[in-house]
């Protein structure tokens, strides 16, 4: 529905890789949204915040996308649709080549409109 997240939490760590982690990650679902504006069949999570609390706990919350977990999806499916769908991901691949965890495991997939989504990504050296 309308009202469903994604919440991905991290614990307080201080290191510095950690911190500002929900922050980045906002910003990277942005950017990769901008770099795959104009490609059919893929979308982005819609990010709402990145946050990171005092004691260092960091936030990146998402509306919840409609679809079946693109590994489960992936599962049984006509050589066909198999094909497309793996096609689909190597252009996602190659477009987000300076992110990390393109993988299907961080995706989703609507059958209604045949659209992956991705709901989890980070870009490399940010």
């Amino acid at each position: 529905g309308d009202n469903c997240f994604f919440v991905k939490s991290h614990s307080g760590d201080t290191s510095n890789e950690e911190r500002g982690r929900g922050v980045r990650e906002f910003q990277s679902a942005q950017k990769a949204r901008d770099l795959l504006s104009g490609v059919s069949g893929v979308d982005v999570t819609d990010f709402q915040l990145g946050y990171e609390d005092k004691s260092g706990r960091t936030y990146f919350v998402s509306k919840w996308s409609n679809g079946i977990y693109l590994p489960y999806y992936l599962q049984g499916l006509s050589i066909v649709e198999d094909e497309e769908i793996r096609n689909k991901l190597k252009e996602i691949s190659t477009i987000l080549s300076s992110f990390y965890d393109v993988r299907e495991y961080n995706m989703m997939y609507n059958p209604e409109t045949k659209k992956i989504i991705i709901f989890d990504i980070h870009q490399l050296n940010e």
